[in-house]
């Protein structure tokens, strides 16, 4: 509120003329002519509105105090009617916006945060300079992936090519590395160098155990087929959960191959047992020597010798060095090799032996034939050795020797006999066939 007093003017000149007004308008009342006082005040005027109000009208456009908005200090809620273009911001449409529209930045300030305009999919990160950068051609998040696995997908040196069917793709190789002074515990595979894999029932905030038989992870590896479907998975490493105790499970790995014009199929299987089977034929390009047994389906090469526990092979097999086997053997066909050395059974079921060097059997020795250009001895101290031969029919024949055998070396003779003939010792070590007519007869003869 403001007060004027009229001040009369005296003789002497001085003071406002009574004769003159005060006008007011707008939101300001109380005026008129200065021969009285005058008291200005604004429309609904209060002398003691209160804290926190401000002088402005309401929504129905009526004027007085009012209650600030919530929050204080000029903060609050509402609509904003009118926006203005600035420095660095354009509007489309263009000018102001007092509807709807679209904010971007001016292109014009670009290239002061960034090197270069963005690409579609483009991973922004820090460059020289400071200045925001991308390399689409060695990092770019794709979001159109066809005929993939994934709707989107992150590639890594990928030299702009983006066709890549998993979420990561990765164009040339990826490197693990831990300096060998940083591993604590090299059992521990959270502290070496390396991939993991892992997996659980139920989800990954509450998981629960694996099954015996539950797949772990896989290692597939694909080419491209020209055809549909455009890949094809031609190899594949996959780890399972085996075994029977429910919270300490085993672990096997099988390693599938895909034939030609065929399908993938299971090639070698490494089970909890640490044991190896091959699903057919083995080549080993030097000495074997297997702690445990060897077990094979299919056929088996070996350029040099085999040392085993136990070999069962359920095809053929050909070693071109010595076999030592300290247990049992069992070959499904047929058997090729420079020497076998056995303490205990051979057994060759379809097909023939044929041993180039010297054989040494403790045990039995079974088979179809046996062709060997060096010499057999079978027997051991505590066992008489022997050869037994089957009939065609029934029946068979065995060839021993005493107990205490000495060193006796028989040759037998070198042709077939006639119809008199017998056996003859032509010397010490060679037998001969000789005409029956020849014979001498010493003793008597009974009838």
């Amino acid at each position: 509120m403001s007060v004027l007093r009229a001040i009369a003017a005296g003789s002497s000149g001085s003071g406002v003329p009574t004769t003159r007004n005060v006008s007011t308008s707008g939101s300001l009342t109380g005026g008129g002519a200065l021969s009285a006082d005058l008291t200005l005040t604004l429309t609904n005027d209060s002398v003691t509105p209160g804290a926190s109000k401000y002088y402005g009208t309401d929504s129905g456009g009526v004027k007085g105090f009012f209650a600030l908005p919530s929050g204080g200090g000029g903060a609050g809620s509402g609509t904003v009617t009118t926006l203005s273009a600035g420095t660095g911001i354009v509007f489309t449409p263009s000018g102001t916006i007092t509807t709807s529209g679209v904010i971007a930045i001016d292109t014009a300030l670009v290239p002061v945060l960034l090197s270069s305009a963005l690409a579609t999919g483009a991973v922004v990160f820090a460059g020289a300079g400071g200045t925001l950068t991308d390399d689409s051609a060695a990092f770019y998040w794709n979001t159109a992936v066809t005929g993939g696995t994934s709707s989107t997908s992150l590639n890594v040196d990928t030299n702009n090519d983006f066709n890549g069917t998993d979420s990561i793709n990765v164009y040339y190789q990826v490197d693990a590395y831990l300096p060998n002074s940083a591993v604590v515990d090299a059992a521990n595979s959270s502290q070496v160098p390396g991939l993991s894999v892992s997996t659980s029932r139920g989800t990954g905030t509450s998981p629960s155990l694996s099954l015996a038989n539950d797949l772990i992870g896989k290692v597939g590896y694909w080419a491209y087929s020209g055809a549909s479907p455009a890949y094809n998975e031609h190899a594949n490493i996959k780890a399972y959960v085996t075994g029977a105790t429910a919270n300490n499970l085993g672990g096997e790995i099988r390693i599938a191959t895909k034939a030609d014009n065929g399908i993938l199929a299971t090639a070698l299987t490494i089970d909890n047992s640490q044991g190896a089977t091959f699903a057919r034929y083995v080549t080993i390009n030097s000495a074997a020597v297997i702690s445990g047994g060897l077990t094979v389906v299919g056929n088996t090469t070996l350029s040099g010798t085999l040392t085993a526990n136990t070999v069962v092979i359920q095809s053929g097999a050909s070693v071109a060095g010595a076999i030592s086997v300290v247990g049992s053997s069992f070959f499904s066909g047929t058997l090729t090799t420079n020497k076998i050395t056995s303490a205990s059974t051979i057994l060759v079921q379809a097909g023939g032996m044929t041993v180039t060097g010297n054989t040494q059997i403790s045990g039995v020795l079974r088979g179809n034939s046996l062709i060997a250009t060096g010499s057999i001895t079978t027997g051991a101290v505590g066992g008489t050795g022997s050869i037994i031969i089957n009939g065609t029919t029934s029946g068979s024949a065995t060839i021993t020797v005493a107990a205490a055998a000495g060193s006796t070396t028989v040759g037998l003779p070198s042709g077939a006999p006639s119809a008199t003939n017998v056996l003859q010792a032509n010397s010490a070590t060679q037998w001969g066939w000789v005409d029956n007519t020849n014979c001498v007869l010493i003793g008597q003869v009974f009838s």
